[in-house]
């Protein structure tokens, strides 16, 4: 009995032991990513600090980055804008403290991290006095040039609401039509320094493509009076060839009614009808083309008064022409 006691309490004890290394590494199991997490940001915190301490401030930035990076948490940010600030970086800073403040703060939050908000608020002040901003000066009536801030473009509106940037050396460069100025400017913070373009006017005037399709308006008034002269001279010549039928087509009327009236040929009768025929169309003609003369005349462009070499207006050539099937009327001229 006292054997089988003995080995109950040994193996009572076992058990124990055996649950109790479970639960140990189960918990060490569970406990293991964000513990590690957390220790491996306090090292880079740790490493960044010894980092500023020796004014490596480029590498106390990366460490502090690469904790905030991890943990996400408003000591972290504050440490990475403090850094970027005292490396001339306002901007970033500035950045930075934005987007830490945007987060909202944890009901249950440590003070550590309240402390550090206030820091932050105080810090974003202060970097809002000393960031530099450029204005800009152009001359009346100009159009905006392209800039760009040290081969960066940058957008159309600073040149009313001005250009936010860090201390220090910055290259500006405005392009207008193919010309480019450029400025090469030194920048101490908490200034905000005037910067002058001035562009000339461009030398070339713009290419025929650009242009408008209509020719100028002294080319269309001198135009217009071509063709107004040319139909004026148009209704002349028709007018005078419609006398000229009409007084044919008589003149062989009056020589039918003395010889052979009222017995003439049909053939006889018909030349004359035709010429009475052939004069109304001319009339016709003559009165069409002095319509159109007068109302071009009315709705041409006005044109200056010409020049001596102008005075002269160039009149159409007006005349008959017989060829091999008839004879009628020509008309020549440039209009």
């Amino acid at each position: 009995m006292k054997s089988r006691s003995i080995n109950s309490t040994r193996c009572r004890r076992c058990a124990f032991g055996v649950a109790a290394c479970l639960w140990a590494m189960g918990g060490q199991a569970l406990a293991t990513p964000a513990d590690a997490a957390a220790q491996s940001a306090r090292e880079l915190m740790s490493k960044g600090r010894a980092a500023r301490a020796r004014d490596d401030l480029q590498e106390a930035l990366a460490s502090f980055s690469a904790a905030d990076a991890i943990m996400h948490v408003p000591t972290t940010a504050l440490e990475v804008a403090r850094t970027q600030a005292a490396l001339g970086l306002l901007l970033e800073a500035m950045a930075t403290l934005e987007q830490m403040l945007a987060r909202p703060a944890e009901p249950d939050e440590p003070a550590v991290f309240k402390n550090a908000r206030n820091a932050a608020g105080q810090l974003k002040g202060d970097l809002s006095q000393l960031i530099p901003k450029l204005r800009f000066k152009l001359n009346p009536g100009q159009a905006k040039p392209s800039l760009s801030l040290d081969g960066e473009p940058q957008p159309a509106d600073v040149w009313d609401q001005g250009l936010l940037v860090n201390p220090g050396q910055h290259r500006l460069t405005a392009e207008l039509d193919g010309a480019q100025q450029e400025r090469a400017l030194e920048i101490a913070a908490h200034t905000s320094p005037e910067v002058a373009f001035e562009f000339d006017p461009p030398a070339n005037p713009k290419p025929v493509s650009e242009r408008s399709a209509l020719p100028p308006p002294e080319t269309q008034g001198t135009l217009g009076m071509a063709f107004v002269y040319g139909l004026s001279g148009l209704a002349l010549a028709s007018a005078g060839v419609g006398v000229a039928f009409g007084a044919e087509g008589k003149s062989r009327k009056h020589e039918l009614e003395s010889s052979c009236a009222p017995n003439c040929a049909s053939t006889d009768i018909e030349r004359a009808r035709t010429m009475y025929r052939y004069a109304n169309i001319s009339f016709g003609c003559s009165a069409a083309a002095a319509v159109s003369a007068v109302v071009l005349y009315l709705v041409r462009p006005s044109a200056p008064a010409p020049t001596a070499a102008q005075n002269a207006p160039a009149f159409p050539n007006i005349g008959w022409q017989v060829g091999p099937y008839g004879t009628g009327l020509a008309v020549d001229g440039k209009f």
